[in-house]
């Protein structure tokens, strides 16, 4: 399954996050789709990546963010045999996810992704700021500012004009949640009870099938797709240990410190 880029729309705003989820939503269901799966997780937690691995495993197509139609990054350019189910990704908190999901809850089925804050922190500013990342000088304060940008309190908001780390995930108990770190190792066993539960089986072969079309290693091999170069970096954990300065590590983990055990992350 191919994808392609389209300019990039500011769509992480609340307010019309929360429109514009029940609208496209609404808009999906008239065009005949009855099975909606939304990838929900902070911004460069992996969801991308498992948009991709659900949609190949599924057959189905990805129709881009769920809080902007126009938004199409992630649309799938090929054609899916599976015409009625489709994913979706998202970066809204946990808490308004949630009630999108009860909204609509005979269509949509929600699965969170989280990953290890410090090397959010990373991909953030690799992502963001490539040339200053790449700056030996640089680096430090920049990983520093991202660093205060992504453990702002509740009402704060931040480059993504969400609600900080701690913010987003702190109703993440609801629904199922995978670790960014465990799809790394291929534990099919986290996505296997989501999958049982959206189509009623599991076939462990598909699933490996589309971990091995979806690896970082082949799609790095892609040189001809300029998005999947930017998007899909690495697919390592721990490069915060390397790249980012103790302080900063420090400092995450002190203002995450409930989240961060709870999900292992120490």
């Amino acid at each position: 399954m191919r994808f392609f880029v389209t300019s990039k729309q500011d769509h992480y705003k609340r307010d019309k996050s929360l429109n514009g989820a029940r609208e496209y939503l609404n808009q999906l269901i008239a065009d005949g789709y009855d099975n909606i799966v939304i990838v929900n997780g902070f911004p460069k937690s992996g969801n991308s990546w498992l948009c991709r691995l659900l949609a190949n495993y599924l057959d189905c197509s990805v129709s881009g963010y769920l809080t902007d139609m126009s938004a199409t990054e992630l649309s799938s350019v090929d054609s899916a045999d599976n015409k009625k189910q489709t994913i979706l990704k998202a970066h809204l908190t946990c808490a308004d996810i949630k009630s999108v999901e009860s909204e609509f809850n005979d269509t949509v089925k929600i699965i969170n992704i989280i990953r290890d804050p410090r090397d959010v922190c990373i991909s953030a500013s690799a992502y963001f700021y490539p040339n200053v990342f790449a700056n030996s000088i640089l680096k430090m304060p920049l990983l520093l500012w991202v660093a205060l940008l992504i453990t702002r309190n509740n009402s704060g908001k931040h480059l993504w004009s969400i609600a900080g780390w701690n913010g987003f995930y702190k109703d993440v108990e609801h629904g199922f949640c995978v670790r960014y770190e465990d799809l790394l190792k291929e534990n099919h066993a986290v996505l296997s009870g989501f999958l049982k539960k959206l189509n009623g089986d599991f076939n462990q072969k598909k699933l490996e099938k589309s971990f091995q079309d979806n690896s970082f290693k082949k799609m790095a091999e892609n040189k001809k797709d300029a998005f999947t170069q930017k998007l899909m970096r690495k697919g390592i954990s721990g490069s915060y240990k390397n790249d980012m300065p103790k302080l900063a590590q420090d400092y995450i983990l002190k203002k995450c410190t409930n989240l961060c055990q709870k999900f292992e992350y120490s």
